[in-house]
């Protein structure tokens, strides 16, 4: 039986202000999207903690990257779900250094070339991910991947776990002139998909990555990992999942 971390559902009047109606109504509603009559919602997820369980890969390239510039990485929450270059950007700032663009550049390839070697050794595809996106695809929904990756790594992603076919849009990084936290990326997979955000529920782990969602009016489901399930209520989700088969029991959540 999977297992499932959850609250009760919120009272009719308790509707965050930044929670678009709709949204609203398929997470809560008499027909919720968690209910015995289920919608067929379009599901957008993230990658990197999700699909992807690569967040000590990713904490590892970064260390190793800055060191050399006499920058410790004590965390990885505060970047996770950033791109490259902007997380290099904050870690260089709340360390008090400056960022020429030329050292930008050749730290953000450094970091890239580091994570990708080791995510091809073994890419640490989450379990059941084919068979949990394929379930949902074949209960009618439809699903998109918005990752502030780099292109190359989301198509490490889509070959190590066969999942190409399932997704009706794949947007990275280099797809935005925003990264998350912008809601830009999954205003753009929502636009591409012809859905309209409020009907689509955001699967993400990260602290940027659910303000993105937040600020993009769609409705949040936390994924378990970088942060527990109270932080990720408190950062704006509605409902929180340990791992991917969680997703096809939803009357679980009622």
């Amino acid at each position: 039986r999977p297992h499932f971390s959850h609250t009760a559902l919120p009272k009719k009047n308790d509707r965050p202000s930044w929670l678009g109606q709709d949204s609203y109504h398929i997470l809560f509603g008499p027909n919720s999207c968690y209910g015995a009559k289920t919608l067929k919602e379009t599901f957008l997820f993230d990658m990197d903690g999700v699909l992807l369980l690569s967040s000590d890969i990713h904490f590892r390239a970064f260390k190793e990257t800055v060191l050399e510039e006499g920058i410790i990485v004590d965390s990885y929450g505060p970047i996770a779900g950033m791109r490259t270059d902007l997380a290099m950007e904050q870690l260089f700032q709340s360390s008090d250094k400056k960022l020429p663009p030329e050292l930008k550049s050749t730290l953000v390839e450094r970091k890239r070339r580091i994570a990708r070697r080791l995510l091809e050794i073994h890419p640490p595809v989450a379990p059941g991910c084919h068979r949990v996106l394929s379930a949902l695809k074949k209960r009618g929904h439809t699903l998109g991947l918005a990752s502030s990756a780099s292109v190359s790594n989301v198509d490490l992603f889509l070959s190590a776990s066969g999942t190409r076919s399932l997704f009706g849009v794949v947007l990275c990084g280099d797809d935005v002139f925003h990264a998350k936290p912008d809601p830009e990326i999954y205003l753009k997979a929502a636009d591409r998909l012809g859905m309209k955000i409020e009907i689509c529920l955001v699967v993400e782990d990260s602290e940027n990555g659910i303000i993105s969602a937040r600020r993009a009016g769609a409705g949040i489901i936390g994924f378990e990992g970088e942060h527990s399930a109270e932080e990720l209520l408190e950062l704006g989700a509605q409902r929180i999942v340990a791992c991917l088969d969680d997703l096809l029991v939803p009357e679980q959540f009622n």
